[in-house]
């Protein structure tokens, strides 16, 4: 399955949809063969994480929709 880069459109600011906290996209990290990583920067606290970014067309079995946030302590989607 191919990536399109229209996939990989990620906002200034993403907003965690349990929290209500946002994060100001920062400066690109790099990427694997279906994930982008990114800075994210707390707009409250000025913590700075790494954010994966998977589109969701690349989750096609039931299984991986729940395995994305295995990968972190923290999980924003």
């Amino acid at each position: 399955m191919e990536v399109t880069k229209d996939e990989f459109n990620i906002p200034s600011v993403i907003i965690d949809p349990k929290s209500r906290i946002q994060y100001a996209k920062g400066k690109f990290l790099g990427k694997g063969g279906f994930a982008r990583c990114y800075e994210l920067v707390d707009l409250s606290s000025g913590l700075s994480f790494a954010g994966k970014v998977v589109p969701k067309s690349m989750l096609v079995k039931p299984h991986q929709h729940d395995s994305r946030s295995n990968n972190s302590s923290e999980s924003i989607t």
